[in-house]
């Protein structure tokens, strides 16, 4: 079953899906903390970039609205949330607009990461809460993931391995009885990575983990400093390597992602598109 058959089977799992709302080069905290030419030719260079659009083939596809840095809103092809939901200038979660009992709530550690994501609502059996909890390790890196959702008979714990580069290498499942590499990463470009700094990537990450496990896209740019160019997906569907090739702007974010997926022998192609707000 392909995994957007299955978004529509689980009411918890549809509001939980968080999509994007990041920024480029600086670090942006999304209020965690406060957000802290002559020539009409001339390339302009910006190190205060967010993303405001992506559009995907077969993946993610959202476009953002800010109120100057901050994120209001999201639309997408997600019926996860289309909201954020700030305490004064903190943001505390996120909900749909059509559905306000069902909401997202974040927990943050004295570093301002990401430590807890609950998924609260309810359905036919009653009121839900599915937390996720996340660790980091010295230099404020995601390393280790416990993703509790409905689909799952228990909650899916997953460790992440980086290079020097803090680029995401491995991604590994972790069972009682065996470890499963659900992710490798082999090559990446030296570009900045849409996502790059943005502490949102760790409200995201959990959705990385849930593709990974269910379906064959890579979404480790939440994360990670670079892009991916070369990787492979194993999971209970198979086998998937991946190999992506981009064109970028003049700030060095990619603009555009061409995707080649080999999946027991037979060849997909996929694509990606990007914008971004610069001041």
């Amino acid at each position: 079953m392909k995994k957007e058959h299955l978004f529509t089977m689980y009411k918890p799992l549809l509001f939980s899906i968080l999509i994007f709302s990041v920024g480029c080069n600086k670090v942006v905290d999304l209020n965690i903390i406060p957000f802290d030419g002559e020539d009409d030719q001339a390339v302009v260079i910006s190190n205060d970039c967010k993303i405001k659009t992506l559009e995907s083939s077969d993946g993610l596809t959202f476009a953002v609205e800010y109120d100057d840095d901050k994120p209001l809103t999201i639309k997408g092809n997600l019926p996860s949330f289309d909201k954020f939901l700030y305490n004064g200038n903190l943001l505390t979660g996120a909900q749909l607009s059509v559905d306000p009992s069902s909401q997202i709530i974040f927990t943050f550690d004295g570093k301002g990461n990401l430590s807890r994501i609950n998924f609260k609502g309810s359905d036919a059996r009653g009121p839900f809460d599915y937390p996720t909890t996340m660790t980091y390790d010295a230099k404020n890196r995601l390393t280790a993931l416990s993703l509790s959702l409905p689909i799952f008979n228990q909650p899916a714990d997953v460790e992440l391995e980086y290079n020097a580069d803090d680029n995401i290498t491995k991604v590994v499942r972790k069972t009682d009885f065996f470890d499963e590499t659900l992710l490798v990463n082999h090559t990446f470009d030296d570009k900045k990575s849409p996502f790059l700094d943005q502490r949102l990537g760790q409200i995201l990450s959990y959705f990385m983990v849930y593709t990974l496990i269910q379906g064959d896209n890579n979404y480790t740019n939440f994360l990670n400093k670079n892009n991916v160019t070369s990787s492979t997906i194993t999971n209970d569907n198979g086998k998937t390597e991946l190999s992506t090739e981009y064109t970028y702007d003049q700030n060095d974010y990619p603009t555009q992602a061409d995707i080649v997926k080999v999946f027991q022998g037979r060849i997909r192609q996929a694509s990606g598109s990007y914008t971004y707000k610069c001041n």
